[in-house]
């Protein structure tokens, strides 16, 4: 999911590209224009061929919007954690799926120094975007353990501020719906984790 699985080498000057199921690096060195640039594009975006990706004009086309959280202080970027990868691969006419880890297989490792750690106030708050659907919010202890949750459906009664005094990491999942196969009739789509280290 992780590491390349596939390398191609084109005839336009030089470009070579380096696919996963999670994302694919594009080396650009071609006659059109784009030359010793290289660009890296995330899922869904990975699942297309180099000519939708040379007609994307800019980057802001192609950025998909991210969960954040927010404070009087301002904004955060949250780790995004890709969980499961549903893609459609066009050469083999085929869907593939794949999944990574969440945010308890990262605990359990030692693994979460890279997560940004903000501390709570009563105007702490978190930005889902509208074109994503949320799928819940964790909130686990040091040790991995759940102590708060809440989907789609139901929420276990309890809120943040009722919580003790502590270190406790987020969860929050999303679903993302990417492109519509019209020869399968069918959506790509990404479930991503949005974690961070909460500090009361």
């Amino acid at each position: 999911m992780f590491f390349p699985w596939k390398i191609e080498h084109y005839e336009d000057g030089g470009t070579v590209t380096y696919s996963s199921l999670t994302y694919k690096i594009c080396v650009w060195n071609s006659l059109s224009g784009k030359r010793d640039i290289s660009e890296i594009y995330y899922f869904p975006e990975n699942f297309k061929n180099l000519t939708e990706l040379n007609d994307m004009e800019t980057l802001d086309e192609k950025e998909e919007a991210h969960v954040m959280a927010e404070d009087s202080d301002g904004y955060y970027a949250l780790c995004r954690l890709i969980v499961a990868t549903y893609g459609y691969v066009e050469e083999e006419d085929c869907f593939v799926s794949d999944s990574g880890p969440r945010l308890h297989n990262l605990i359990f490792d030692g693994d979460t120094e890279e997560f940004p750690v903000i501390r709570w106030s009563e105007d702490f708050s978190l930005i889902i975007p509208h074109e994503v659907e949320l799928g819940s919010i964790t909130v686990l202890n040091e040790n991995g353990e759940k102590v708060l949750g809440l989907d789609s459906e139901s929420s276990d009664g309890k809120y943040f501020s009722e919580l003790p005094v502590g270190t406790y990491y987020v969860a929050v999942e999303i679903d993302r719906k990417g492109d519509y196969i019209e020869a399968r009739d069918e959506y790509t789509y990404s479930v991503e984790q949005y974690a961070f280290c909460l500090k009361k």
